[in-house]
């Protein structure tokens, strides 16, 4: 091929022609966002990037993350490793950024979920004081769930010039997945937010793409299009295939295509490729020759060979990742249950032995887990959710408790309940009260509950719980509170008066417990009813409060004092 992949970018006019005209009305009238959705394949990443070269060519900022294609990846990876990466470059915004990134990662960090955020989106906001801001997140719909709070955040609260590109991969009928339904519900409320989908390129523009790729070979093009549909990666590899000497029996699928290319590299760039696929994110040069059999010059010249094969590429400063996640997939997959064990085990090896920075715990954990070491992988757990709680980020806190509780070793039977109990005020701090109901149920529902006090507390944190999700009845079985009318305080008979006349049932503001005669405030000497639930003199008093309201207005509805 005379130009590779990686170096040609073609068409994509009207989505370009998009991007900027977003990144135009954020510079004119604060934060907006543009979503694009699409098969696997068709060019998303490719086409951010090519934005990206040009909004920084125009004099824009652009932070680029990607997220991590495991369950419990670290709270806000792909905007701290956007971060990361520009607190590499000199300047002022690189101070700025490797500032902030020290204050976030700090035992004394911001207090609460929502300090974080805003930490987070300051920085942003200072960035953009200097020049336009791009916030790439892709495959959006793999990130976690406190970057996706991010996403909305800058969206609602950000006024400078700060534009918020995310990719995702369709669900199989067309739409957006399930993962990414309530964000997208929530940016549809945003004026500034566009919605678009990347379509396979039109066969006259593949055909111009084909040419490109092999200008020898102008017989290729309709096979390629029937091969691909107008897929680039797809197009890509067949290109590939073809130029690699069968052009007639060319694999149909991506399995095919990508285990085709495999098979045609060297033992050393194949164990390789198998490495980085099985790496979480970017792999760093140290940390793949720590993992993979092949050292010195050797090791230099598979990365070389599978990098010009099309399979590695460089990433970050000192990294390497598969040039698509479609491969990343295959190869990862096919690789043996004995194949699996070993190279996740010697990843945990090597990452154990290194320095912990942030996100570390998380992969360590994901690494023992695959390698079929649980007591490693709840070790790294418990330092993984510990970490998510210290950067506020609740949800991933809340699946690495959870994680914990269902792991089987002996420590972890152990202390099921106390990691029930954690995972249950994570996902409350994350506002996911249904989950934290349900922890604590089962907590309370185990052969050894706890007892006495312990179980006192938790009952009123499930009470609390429930509250929140809007179940009062039930927080208040939970709790002990009993549902019963409100009679009002015994006082010394008052002489009667004229009756109130009393609103009519069913309305807003009827009170059943309205009495027909003026009741009096109470004196020092009233007898408050015994109650034994919680608050139990405001509870009363706030009926008291609403009979009262008949007679300071006679005649009138009376007052809802609680609105």
């Amino acid at each position: 091929m005379r130009e590779t992949p990686a170096e040609v970018f073609h068409g994509r006019v009207a989505e370009l022609d998009l991007l900027a005209a977003a990144l135009r009305d954020a510079a004119a009238g604060g934060a907006s966002a543009v979503l694009l959705g699409g098969d696997a394949g068709v060019g998303k990443t490719r086409l951010v990037s090519e934005f990206g070269r040009t909004a920084t060519t125009g004099g824009a900022v652009v932070l680029s993350g990607r997220a991590l294609d495991i369950a419990d990846a670290p709270p806000f990876w792909p905007v701290v490793s956007a971060l990361r990466e520009q607190s590499r470059t000199r300047g002022a915004l690189g101070r700025e950024c490797a500032a902030a990134l020290a204050r976030l990662e700090r035992a004394d960090g911001p207090s609460g979920r929502v300090e974080m955020l805003g930490e987070l989106a300051a920085v942003v906001e200072r960035a953009a004081r200097r020049a336009p801001v791009v916030l790439v997140v892709d495959d959006l719909h793999r990130a976690d769930r406190s970057t996706r709070d991010l996403f909305a955040y800058l969206l609602a609260a950000a006024s400078s010039p700060v534009l918020l590109v995310g990719t995702y991969r369709d669900d199989p009928a067309g739409g957006v997945p399930a993962d990414l339904l309530g964000l997208a519900g929530e940016l549809r409320r945003h004026r500034g937010v566009r919605f678009a989908r990347v379509e396979p390129l039109p066969r006259p523009e593949l055909a111009e793409l084909v040419a490109r790729w092999a200008p020898e070979r102008p017989d290729v093009e309709d096979l390629v299009w029937r091969h691909s549909g107008g897929n680039v990666f797809l197009a890509r590899e067949t290109v590939r295939a073809v130029l690699d000497g069968d052009p007639r029996g060319v694999p149909q699928t991506v399995r095919e295509l990508v285990r085709a290319g495999v098979a045609g590299l060297s033992p050393d760039a194949v164990e390789v490729v198998r490495a980085v696929a099985a790496g979480v994110g970017e792999v760093e040069h140290a940390l793949l020759s720590a993992v993979v059999d092949v050292d010195g010059a050797r090791l230099a010249a598979a990365v070389r060979e599978a990098a010009d094969a099309g399979f590695v590429v460089v990433a970050g400063a000192d990294g390497y990742t598969l040039r698509h996640g479609l491969m990343t997939e295959v190869v990862a997959l096919d690789l043996l249950p004995a194949e699996r064990v070993e190279l996740h085990g010697r990843f945990a090896t090597a990452l154990h032995g290194a320095h912990r920075g942030p996100g570390v715990a998380a992969r360590l954990a994901h690494h023992w887990q695959l390698a079929g070491r649980p007591e490693k992988a709840l070790e790294a757990t418990l330092d993984a959710a510990q970490e998510a709680e210290r950067l506020r980020g609740y949800a991933e806190a809340h699946r690495h408790w959870l994680r914990a509780a269902t792991l089987p070793v002996p420590a972890a039977v152990r202390d099921r309940g106390r990691y029930l109990e954690r995972a249950s005020a994570a996902a409350a701090l994350a506002g996911d009260h249904g989950s934290a109901v349900a922890l604590l149920a089962e907590r309370l529902a185990e052969p050894d509950p706890p007892a006495g006090t312990a179980q006192a507390v938790l009952r009123s944190r499930l009470g609390r719980h429930l509250g929140a999700a809007g179940q009062l009845t039930e927080a208040e079985e939970a709790t002990g509170v009993p549902s019963r009318p409100c009679p009002p305080p015994t006082t010394t008979p008052m002489p009667p008066s004229p009756p109130a006349r009393r609103s009519w049932p069913g309305t807003r503001r009827h009170c059943s417990t309205a009495p027909t005669t003026p009741v009096p405030a109470p004196s020092p000497r009233t007898r408050w009813p015994r109650h034994d639930g919680w608050g139990s003199r405001g509870h009363w008093l706030r009926c008291w409060r609403r009979s009262a309201s008949v007679r300071r207005t006679p005649g009138t509805v009376p007052r809802d004092s609680t609105r």
